[in-house]
This record gives C-alpha cells, structure tokens and sequence, in this order.
C-alpha cells in the first residue's frame, strides 16, 4: 500500500500564545484493532526560536496511568507519543517520546535496525521537560524539546522557514481495557508497531 504522508506547518510563536490558535493535527487513522478510536490531535509550534513545543490531546476519561517514573514501559497505559527525526539528512535516526498521564515517560533516540537505541537523558543530561494535565473528559501533555538539546541529538540544524523535516503522532494503549493504536500519519504493518520512520509524515517550519 502506497503510503499518502499528510503534512503540518509549524508555526513560528511568542511566549505567551494561544493554544486555541493552532492547527490541531488529528491522530485518527487507527489500525490493527477498531473497538476504541478517542478522538485525539497534536499541535506543534516553534516558540521564541528557542525551542518546539509539543501538545498532545485525548478525549478520554479516567485515562489508564499504572507507571509512574522516567523510562518505564508506558506504551501498556493510556499513553500520547511523538516521534521525530529532526535531520532531513539522516530520516530513519529518529527519537521516541511516550508519555502518560501520570508522568512518566520513555523516551529513546537511535536508527531502525541498527544497534540498540540510547535513553534520551544518557546523552542531554536530563530528561526533556514534559506536563501532564487531565481533566473530566480529556488528558494532554505539553513536552518541551528545546534547541540547544535537539544539537546534542541530531547535530546541527538550522530551523529556516521551508526547512522540511518527518514526525509522527500517535495514541496507543496495549493493556488498557480496549487495546488501541492511532496515529496521525498511518503504519502499514501486519501488526502493531510505530518504529516505523518510513511512515512519518511531513513537517514543515513556517
């Protein structure tokens, strides 16, 4: 199957903006299992020229949250996930974030197939920052990938308006009451699996 990759504009902000203002990208192609689809949408901005911002948004209540620390296995709770290889140049090295709503994470940068990949804070020294919110009738997470750690994992990169680089969004939940998996850009595979850079869709700095 021919992979149609959908495409985002970043758009360029100042501290202080609204999220209500930006394109939200809607995380609705599930595969694999259909019994659960929540409606779920990712928004991402480039703020003050400093760092991306991401947001990741489910309609979902009472999310499952069992883990609770940086690097556990929360792919198996309700979880938010972006992935991103930041350099045009080198698409298939890419990295993970996994989030819940509880506040862990696990988050991974390396290549597919080669060799094992390296926790993120193994390289920047800490760990990306990232918030949680839940509320009655839907969860988020807002990470903060700042530019001066997006050197130390991809090298040097120079963000212009145009520069073109590939990501994907996605919502899962292995053990949650009903498995599911969406994404915004669709994985063709015969089973579960997101570590699938040739499947990301297309980002665009505006």
């Amino acid at each position: 199957m021919e992979n149609n990759k959908r495409s985002y504009t970043i758009q360029r902000v100042k501290t202080g903006f609204d999220w209500d203002k930006i394109e939200k990208a809607p995380i609705d192609q599930f595969a694999w299992l259909h019994d659960y689809s929540p409606e779920t949408f990712g928004q991402i901005v480039l703020c003050d020229d400093k760092e991306f911002i991401i947001k990741l948004t489910c309609i979902e209540k009472n999310p499952l949250a069992t883990f609770k620390n940086y690097g556990d296995t929360v792919w198996v709770d309700s979880c938010l996930e972006f992935f991103v290889a930041f350099d045009a140049q080198k698409p298939n090295k890419y990295m993970n974030c996994e989030m819940n709503s509880a506040g862990a994470s696990f988050m991974n940068i390396g290549t597919k197939g080669e060799g094992k990949r390296v926790a993120i804070d193994k390289i920047i020294g800490h760990v990306p920052e990232y918030k949680p919110e839940v509320l009655e009738d839907r969860w988020s997470v807002v990470l903060h990938l700042t530019l001066e750690d997006i050197k130390k994992l991809f090298g040097d990169i120079e963000f212009k308006t145009g520069y073109k680089f590939t990501a994907n969004m996605y919502k899962c939940g292995d053990r949650t009451e009903f498995e599911h998996y969406g994404m915004w850009n669709l994985c063709v595979n015969d089973e579960p699996q997101f570590h699938l850079p040739q499947y990301f869709g297309e980002m665009i700095i505006g």
